[in-house]
């Protein structure tokens, strides 16, 4: 068996049953899963591996820029960019992705959240919006009780406050 498919989704599609076969026990010859995803959504097929491959990298590059910009080594970059990715990446395989979430949202710190978009509008105005859409993003996948908690209003109104934030950085982030 190639280690190098070990794993990897093979899309596979033809009109003859035979080739279609032919090409299914082929995938999986080499380690491959076969599946099959219709043509009008191969699209989104193909942008889901690439935020998986290419974004996931894009978004590495822009946390060592940040720590060499603090005055990091390149190396003391590539050090705590491995030890965090691949502790992060061993947790989503484990315990699944909304497990994983970690971060301010997550505690509620919303002055952290705030001086960190702070930091971010200064120093990248670019990341502040890349760091808004995760926060969101973040804040959507987690089961935060955005409004849910009717013992806390105070926490349901920062949280509000921090999504009209989050928004405004995503609408203007210069």
């Amino acid at each position: 068996m190639n280690k190098l498919f070990e794993g990897t989704l093979i899309n596979i599609s033809s009109d003859s049953p035979t080739l279609l076969e032919s090409l299914s026990n082929l995938s999986r010859k080499i380690g491959g899963i076969p599946i099959s995803i219709p043509d009008e959504l191969r699209p989104l097929y193909h942008v889901a591996a690439v935020i998986t491959c290419g974004s996931l990298a894009a978004l590495m590059s822009i946390s060592m820029n940040i720590w060499k910009a603090i005055g990091l080594t390149e190396s003391e970059a590539a050090s705590a960019l491995k030890t965090l990715s691949t502790t992060t990446l061993a947790n989503v395989h484990e315990h699944g992705i909304p497990a994983s979430l970690t971060g301010p949202i997550l505690r509620q710190d919303f002055e952290t959240i705030d001086s960190h978009l702070n930091a971010l509008m200064h120093y990248s105005p670019e990341a502040a919006g890349v760091y808004a859409l995760l926060s969101k993003i973040t804040l959507d996948g987690s089961s935060l009780p955005v409004e849910k908690d009717p013992n806390s209003k105070d926490v349901s109104n920062r949280y509000t406050d921090l999504i009209e934030r989050i928004s405004s950085c995503l609408e203007s982030p210069r």
